[in-house]
């Protein structure tokens, strides 16, 4: 339909347009910007970009509530991180260690202790393969403790001339 009356109509109606599409472009940033930071790892920055967008938005609600998720499963992990790295118990620190890390921005902040705790878990399952192979029966069984000690402690004397007596047994 043509007219004066619907030409201002329809210039009101552009207008309205291009305001709700300037609005959801920014909308739309604003919550690019939080799965950004949910991307590399950060995800209290993520909650914070996300709480600023209307919470009406379903798509708000999901990602904030899954932000939050991560954030608490992150805690827990670095609780029991914790105590297990306070106990000594190295094997379960360095998964919980791990666990924390794989929901931590890189480098995570407590870098130092996982380390320590895989430092440990290695030698501790150094020990465990080298017992093995001392105690084992069969050259092949020797063998493959001393090849599996080798990864935990590649720089040890022991571990290379331990598999090579075990490699020269099972070829007698």
């Amino acid at each position: 339909a043509e007219g004066k009356d619907l030409e201002a109509l329809k210039e009101k109606a552009r207008a309205r347009r291009d305001k709700v599409l300037a609005a959801k472009e920014r909308l739309d940033a604003a919550f690019r910007k939080g799965q950004e930071h949910y991307d590399r790892r950060e995800f209290e920055a993520a909650v914070t970009a996300w709480e600023k967008l209307p919470a009406g938005l379903a798509h708000v609600r999901d990602a904030l509530a899954e932000a939050r998720k991560k954030i608490e499963a992150r805690a827990q992990a670095v609780r029991a991180a914790e105590q297990a790295h306070g106990l000594a118990h190295w094997e379960e620190a360095l998964r919980e260690w791990e666990r924390a890390a794989a929901l931590a921005a890189d480098p995570p902040p407590f870098r130092a202790k996982l380390e320590e705790a895989r430092a440990k878990a290695g030698e501790s399952r150094y020990e465990e393969a080298a017992r093995r192979a001392a105690e084992a029966h069969e050259p092949a069984a020797a063998a493959a403790a001393w090849t599996e000690a080798l990864k935990w402690k590649p720089g040890d004397a022991a571990a290379p001339e331990g598999l090579r007596r075990a490699e020269a047994a099972k070829r007698l």
